[in-house]
Order: C-alpha cells, then structure tokens, then sequence
C-alpha cells in the first residue's frame, strides 16, 4: 500500500466529516491508500461517522477508539495500525484538495523521510484574534503535523509523537508535533 492517511480526532464531528470526505475524493487509485481515524472522543459520534461512511468508501475506512492523550499518541496509534509506506498525518478540520495525497507521495525522492505540507485557513471563514488556524506556507523548522507526510522507515527511527506536553486530558494546548 503506498499511503495511510492518519487523522486524530476528539470531538468536532461535523468538521471530521468534512475531513473525511475529502480525504476520500482523493485523485489516487483507491486500492493504494487507507484513512484511519483515531478517535479518543468522550461519545461514539465520530466512530458512528466512520462505521457509516466505511461500506461506501473507495478505499478502505476505518477508526481506532483509545482514551484521550492528545493528538501525538493518536498519530502514533495509527501509524502503528497502517500499511502504507508513506504515512500521511491530517488533522480533523483540514480540507485536502483532491491532490493533495498524489502531490505529497510524490514529493518523496530518494533519501527524503519528510514533507510538510501547505496549509492556509479556510478562506469561508470568519477569523478573529480568538480564531484558532493554522498558516503554512513553507517548510517550517517546527513541522507542524497537521499537514505532513513521513516515510514509513523515517517515522519509526524516531520516537514519534509525544504526548501533550501540558498535561491536559480534555484541553490539549498543542506542541507535541
């Protein structure tokens, strides 16, 4: 299998469905990829999501449930359970365009074991100062792992993801990436 898209979730249902669904339009053949939700949600509402969403899915659709530690121990859950050689880690509220998965697979030449991802709001959206978004428009040295790709031998050399740094069971603050 040549990719695993990865995405963490806690909550926010209506925004992982918009999530997924575009992670399932993908311009990539379906037998080639995977989507795995790693959901740590206190309710069943995004694992109803997905279970729905699976039999009608081009390519395989399924979720993980696990208590909530953050985003980083979700990634490394799902990348434990992929099988793709390039692990592709979304978060719950991104939108990929349709070639977003065939763009970041091919951006991997021999001896590259990241690519980071353009991310930029929603431009619908209403932002403000207490607006939470995040704006990527080049390789950035803090690799935020909203949008990123890892080789599958890369990912694991490493200790992947760490768990929130703060602490916080329901409140995740963010900077485990």
């Amino acid at each position: 299998m040549d990719a695993s898209i990865i995405i963490p979730a806690f909550g926010r249902t209506d925004l992982l469905r918009r999530t997924l669904t575009a992670a399932l339009a993908q311009d990539y053949p379906a037998d080639a990829y995977e989507v795995i939700v790693v959901d740590s949600s206190p309710d069943d509402a995004n694992e109803r999501l997905v279970r729905g969403l699976a039999p009608s899915a081009p390519c395989r659709l399924r979720v993980l449930r696990k208590d909530p530690e953050g985003p980083g121990p979700s990634r490394n859950a799902g990348a434990r359970a992929s099988a793709g050689r390039i692990l592709a880690f979304l978060d719950s509220d991104c939108l990929p365009v349709a070639g977003w998965l065939a763009a970041g697979v091919a951006a991997f030449d021999e001896g590259v074991g990241l690519v980071q991802g353009r991310t930029v709001p929603d431009p619908d959206a209403r932002l403000g100062p207490l607006t939470g978004f995040l704006r990527i428009e080049r390789e950035s040295f803090i690799y935020e792992a909203g949008n990123m790709f890892y080789r599958r031998e890369a990912f694991f050399q490493t200790d992947g993801f760490h768990a929130d740094p703060h602490g916080g069971r329901f409140w995740v603050l963010g900077g485990e990436d």
